[in-house]
């Protein structure tokens, strides 16, 4: 079974490439289990209680609410990833599909340790502009009721900034692609996007919108259903920065500031 993990900074469209994945008949699509995240909370053995967990997560109890508690109860890392690993293959197989795609963003920040258990993982890095990251970043801390130094403006930036530093050095690490939400949702180089994720796959995927918001709602959490919102008019469509004249030139004088900055190390 081949297990394919989807990553990258929060808010960088990593839902949007995975309901595109999921339209292939190939690929298992489950929502984000969080399991990279909860991993270090390794306590005794105790597999039988996954296999309760994970039973009520397919009757669509939330994987979230289990995270710290299925990963919480075994006695290394390899026993824990090799229980999430054929947990997945065995849905994946009962849905008629040879790969299975799980996507957590903040998995980003496992991918060494993920590589190091399943050594024939694969990796999709999805990236976004700063703008537009940020942008989304803001918004969706509203629906998150989240708030602190991630949430204002430069906060984000910086998540962005890290976040997307990590992805470009992972992906020269491990077997994996970049798949550029910006060029993805533009008509001019969707198809080189499409192209570049079927091309490492070895599967077909569906453009149709119907398609697309039917796989994201298997993909998305009854709880986090406002992300389904950003399907409604059109399953492919640049999202517009909903940032105010304020907020966007503070981030520009960021970007411009970084960029300085990165050509003045050059120079050293």
């Amino acid at each position: 079974m081949q297990p394919v993990f989807i990553v990258g900074c929060p808010r960088s469209g990593t839902t949007l490439v995975q309901s595109l994945i999921g339209t292939s008949r190939e690929i298992y699509t489950p929502p984000e289990t969080h399991f990279f995240s909860g991993i270090r909370f390794l306590r005794k053995p105790n597999p039988s209680v996954f296999d309760i967990i994970v039973s009520n997560v397919i009757g669509n109890l939330s994987f979230k609410k289990a995270t710290g508690r299925y990963t919480g109860f075994f006695a290394d890392e390899t026993s824990a990833c090799e229980k999430l690993h054929s947990t997945l293959s065995r849905i994946a197989l009962s849905n008629g599909k040879s790969q299975y795609a799980e996507k957590t963003p903040a998995h980003l920040h496992a991918i060494k340790l993920i590589q190091s258990k399943l050594e024939n993982a694969k990796f999709v890095f999805v990236t976004r502009s700063a703008l537009g990251t940020a942008a989304s970043y803001q918004k969706a801390a509203k629906n998150w009721r989240k708030s602190g130094d991630e949430t204002d403006i430069i906060g984000s930036f910086g998540r962005w900034v890290r976040d997307t530093s990590i992805a470009q050095e992972r992906c020269k690490e491990v077997n994996g692609i970049i798949v550029d939400y910006d060029r993805l949702v533009s008509s001019k180089t969707r198809h080189d996007e499409i192209e570049k994720i079927e091309s490492y796959l070895g599967i077909t995927l569906s453009l149709d919108n119907d398609a697309i918001k039917e796989s994201a709602k298997r993909v998305v959490h009854k709880w986090e259903s406002w992300k389904l919102n950003n399907l409604n008019n059109s399953s492919i469509n640049a999202a517009q920065p909903n940032l105010s004249d304020e907020d966007i030139s503070t981030l520009k004088n960021a970007i411009n500031n970084l960029q300085k900055r990165l050509s003045d190390e050059k120079k050293r």
